[in-house]
C-alpha cells in the first residue's frame, strides 16, 4: 500500500473563491458549473439558478427584511461594479459575456411587475409630482414615459387623469386617516394659523398641528373669502370650532402673528379655554424688529452703497476677476461677494458683512486700478465711514439673522425666544456711541417690540431651562415666576395644594434640591432633562407642556408657500379641496421623510433630511431670482425714518429691569441637538376642575422662603 493512501488530500481545490455576495444567501445544489440555487437568509425568496448580479439586485433594491447596513455595503458593491468570481466562470469570450449580461437584463425587463410593486411605485409617483410641484400633464410626456420603461419596461404608467385623481384621491384617503390617528393619540399640541390670499383672490386660513415632537400636519384650510370682514370675533368663532373638533384638552398653545384680527381670536379661544396659552409668534416679532431698525436712513443709505459696489463688482467681468485675485493674494478668508435674497432678511446680513469683510481687497484693486473703476463706486470705497458702517450694521443683523433661523426651526421653544430677544437687545447695548443717533433709535424701537411681551411666560421658560435656571435674572423676577407658573397650573384645572406643591417644586428647583440636583448637557434637550426628574409631578408636567409648545407661526407661512406653489401661474383654477388635498400630502411627507424616503434616508438623520429639502426648495426659488442695484433700496421713501432722537432724554432698555445684559448665559452661537423621541405622558389638563377658587397671588405670598 502507498503511503499517501488513506490520507487527507489537503491541496487547495481550483477555480476563484465565493463572490462576497454569498455572505447573505444559502448556497444551495450545483446546478451546473459555477451556478447554484440559492436562498435569501432574510427573506426566504429562493432561486433554482442563481447569478450573483441578480442576487446583489435583490438584496439593494426588492429584499423587504434586509437590514440597513447590508443593504448599503451591497449597493456599494453595485456601484462600484465588483466582480464576484462566479460571475466571471465560463465567460472566455466577449460574445459569451454580452450574451449573459443580455439574459439578465432580459429576465429583469421581462419579468412581470407584482402588484405589490405596481402600488409601491404609484405611490411614489404620488409623492414625486406632489413634493417637486410636477405638473400631472408631464405623466404623458413621451421623454417622461420613455425614463420610466427604462427603469421598470413592466410597469404599466397611469393616465394623467388617473394619476391626478384617483391615485390622488386614495393618496389623500391613506393620509387623512394615518393623521388622524397621529393626533388622537398627541397630548400638548401647539395649534398655529394664519391668512393668505391666493393669486385667485380667495382668502384661505390655514390651521396647522405641531406636535411636542415638532412634527407639522396641516389640519385644514378654511376659505373665508365669501365673508365681508375677517374680525377678531368671527376668527375666534371659526378656531373654537376647529379646536373643538380636536379636542381642546389636547392643545397646550395657540400661536398666530399679532395682527390685530389675529389677537382677538387668540384671546377669545384662550378665554373659552383658559388652560390654551395664548403665544405670539416669536419669528414674526423678530421680522418685525428686523423692519424697524432697517428704516433709519443711517442703514437705509448704507445698504444702497452696498447695493452700488455689489452690482459693480458682480456685473463687471474685469471688476469681478480684480476682486478675486486681491482675495486669493491676501488669502481672505469667507469667499467673495455675498448675494441677498429679497424674500429673506436675514441673508442681508451676509451680503453686508462679505462687504466688510472685504475691505482690505477693495483697496488693493482700487490701488492697482484706480483709473478703470467708476468715479461713484470709488467715492463710497475711498469714504473710510462706508466699511465702518457696514461694521455696525452687520452687528445688528448678525443676532437677527441667527435668531430668525433658530426660531423658526423645528426645536425652537419659549426658552429660545427669551435668550435671542435678549441677546438682540445685548447687540443693541454694545452699539458704539459713534452713531447715538442710531444707537437711541435702536433702543426706542426696541423697547416698542418688547412692551408687548408682558406676559412672563418666556421668562418661565428660561427659568426653567436646565441650563439656565435662571442665570442672569434679576432676582426680583422670582416672585413673577412663581406666580406666573401657578397661574398656569391653575388654567389647566388644579387645586390650591397642588399650586402649592408646585410652587414649593420651583424653590427646591431654583437651589438645585434633589430630584432637581441632575446635571445637563449641552448633547442633550430640556425635555429628555425634565423626562428623567422622579417625585415631583407637578413641575415635571408643567416644564414639559411649556417646552413641547412651538412659539410660532412658521407652519402655517410654509403651508402657505406650498399653496403658492401649487397654484402658480398655470394653476389658477384648481379648487381648495384638491390645493389642500395636495399640501396635506407634501406636509405630511416631509415632516415624515425619514420614513416615505426607504432607500434615500437610509443612513442620514430626520433633522439633516429636513434641511436638505428645505434648502432644495427655497434653493429652486433663489436660483429664479435675480438681483438688481434697485433691490438694495428696501424702503419707499415715505418709510424711512429721518427723525433725530432727543439726545437729552435718557435711553435705556427695559429689558434692563429683568436681566444683566453683560451675561455669557446668552450667547446665541450655542446649538442644541434635538434628535430624541418624546415619551408618551398622562394628560394634565382637567377641563371641568371640581374646586373652589382661589388668589394665586395670595398663596405665593403666603409661602416661606426656603
Amino acid at each position: 500500500m502507498s503511503s499517501n493512501e488513506g490520507s487527507t488530500d489537503t491541496r487547495k481545490k481550483g477555480g476563484r473563491p465565493a463572490g462576497k455576495i454569498w455572505e447573505y444567501f444559502e448556497k444551495g445544489a450545483q446546478v451546473s458549473r459555477g451556478y447554484y440555487a440559492a436562498t435569501c437568509s432574510f427573506c426566504g425568496y429562493y432561486w433554482a439558478t442563481a447569478k450573483p448580479l441578480r442576487l446583489k439586485k435583490h438584496i439593494a433594491y426588492n429584499c423587504q427584511k434586509v437590514d440597513s447596513d447590508t443593504k448599503i455595503k451591497v449597493l456599494t458593491l453595485l456601484l462600484i461594479d465588483q466582480e464576484d468570481s462566479d460571475e466571471n466562470i465560463n465567460s472566455t469570450s466577449m460574445t459569451r459575456r454580452k450574451t449573459s449580461q443580455t439574459d439578465v437584463d432580459e429576465d429583469n425587463e421581462n419579468f412581470p411587475t407584482s402588484l405589490d410593486k405596481e402600488i409601491q411605485i404609484s405611490k411614489a409617483l404620488v409623492k414625486l409630482f406632489v413634493c417637486c410641484n410636477l405638473p400631472f400633464s408631464l405623466i404623458e410626456h413621451p421623454f417622461f414615459q420613455e425614463f420610466m420603461k427604462v427603469l421598470r419596461a413592466t410597469y404599466t404608467l397611469p393616465t394623467r387623469w388617473i394619476l391626478s385623481n384617483t391615485f390622488l384621491a386614495q393618496e389623500i384617503a391613506r393620509i387623512d386617516v394615518k393623521v388622524s390617528r397621529i393626533i388622537e393619540n398627541e397630548i400638548n399640541l401647539t395649534i398655529a394659523f394664519d391668512g393668505w390670499t391666493n393669486s385667485s383672490g380667495q382668502s384661505i386660513y390655514d390651521y396647522c398641528l405641531i406636535t411636542e415632537e415638532r412634527k407639522e400636519y396641516l389640519w385644514l384650510s378654511k376659505d373665508y373669502s365669501n365673508i365681508a370682514h375677517h374680525t377678531g370675533a368671527f376668527l375666534g368663532d371659526e378656531i373654537i370650532k376647529v379646536v373643538e373638533k380636536i379636542g381642546p384638552e389636547k392643545l397646550a398653545a395657540v400661536v398666530s402673528d399679532n395682527a390685530p384680527d389675529a389677537r382677538v381670536a387668540r384671546r377669545i379661544l384662550c378665554e373659552r379655554y383658559p388652560h390654551i396659552l395664548n403665544i405670539r409668534c416669536i419669528a414674526h416679532s423678530i421680522n418685525l424688529i428686523t423692519k424697524d431698525l432697517c428704516k433709519h436712513i443711517f442703514v437705509v443709505e448704507t445698504i444702497r452703497k452696498v447695493g452700488i459696489i455689489h452690482q459693480y463688482f458682480v456685473k463687471s467681468h474685469a471688476m469681478c476677476q480684480f476682486l478675486k485675485d486681491a482675495i486669493q493674494v491676501l488669502e481672505i478668508k469667507g469667499g467673495g461677494l455675498k448675494s441677498h435674497t429679497k424674500t429673506r432678511w436675514s441673508t442681508m446680513w451676509d451680503c453686508v458683512n462679505s462687504v466688510a469683510r472685504l475691505e482690505l481687497a477693495f483697496a488693493r484693486v482700487l490701488s492697482i486700478h484706480e483709473s478703470e473703476i467708476k468715479s461713484r463706486v470709488k467715492d463710497i470705497l475711498t469714504d473710510r465711514s462706508f466699511f465702518e458702517n457696514c461694521k455696525i450694521i452687520a452687528t445688528i443683523l448678525h443676532p437677527l439673522k441667527v435668531s430668525v433661523g433658530c426660531l423658526e426651526s423645528r426645536t425652537s421653544t419659549l426658552a429660545d425666544c427669551y435668550i435671542h430677544l435678549v441677546s438682540l437687545a445685548g447687540a443693541i447695548y454694545r452699539l458704539p456711541i459713534q452713531n447715538i443717533q442710531f444707537k437711541y433709535y435702536c433702543i426706542e424701537k426696541f423697547n416698542e417690540r418688547w412692551n408687548e411681551f408682558t406676559d412672563d411666560t418666556n421668562l418661565l421658560a428660561f427659568f426653567l431651562h436646565p441650563q439656565y435656571r435662571g442665570k442672569g435674572m434679576n432676582q426680583e423676577k422670582f416672585n413673577a415666576i412663581c406666580i406666573k407658573a401657578g397661574q398656569i397650573w391653575k388654567d389647566m384645572g388644579h387645586d390650591q395644594a397642588s399650586c402649592k406643591r408646585i410652587i414649593d417644586q420651583i424653590r427646591k428647583y431654583k437651589v438645585k434640591r434633589a430630584p432637581f440636583n441632575l446635571s445637563f448637557s449641552n448633547s442633550n434637550n430640556p425635555l429628555v432633562w425634565w423626562e428623567t426628574i422622579q417625585d415631583s409631578d407637578e413641575l415635571q408636567a408643567l416644564a414639559l407642556r411649556l417646552f413641547a409648545i412651538t412659539p410660532h407661526s412658521a407652519s402655517c407661512e410654509r403651508s402657505f408657500s406650498i399653496l403658492g406653489w401649487f397654484y402658480g401661474q398655470r394653476r389658477t383654477n384648481l379648487a381648495l379641496e384638491r390645493v389642500e388635498g395636495m399640501c396635506k400630502l407634501h406636509t405630511y411627507y416631509i415632516t415624515n421623510a425619514k420614513q416615505e424616503l426607504s432607500y434615500y434616508a437610509i443612513d442620514i438623520s430626520e433633522d439633516q433630511l429636513h434641511t436638505q429639502i428645505i434648502d432644495s426648495i427655497m434653493e429652486i426659488g433663489d436660483e429664479l431670482e435675480e438681483i438688481t442695484e434697485a433691490d438694495f433700496n428696501i424702503f419707499d421713501e415715505e418709510n424711512i425714518v429721518d427723525t433725530e432722537v432727543d439726545q437729552s432724554t435718557l435711553y435705556m432698555l427695559n429689558i434692563t429691569e429683568e436681566v444683566e445684559l453683560e451675561s455669557q448665559i446668552f450667547d446665541i452661537d450655542q446649538e442644541y441637538e434635538d434628535d430624541q423621541s418624546i415619551s408618551q405622558r398622562v394628560q394634565a389638563v382637567v377641563l371641568s376642575p371640581q374646586h373652589d377658587d382661589f388668589d394665586i397671588e395670595a398663596l405665593v405670598r403666603g409661602i416661606g422662603e426656603l
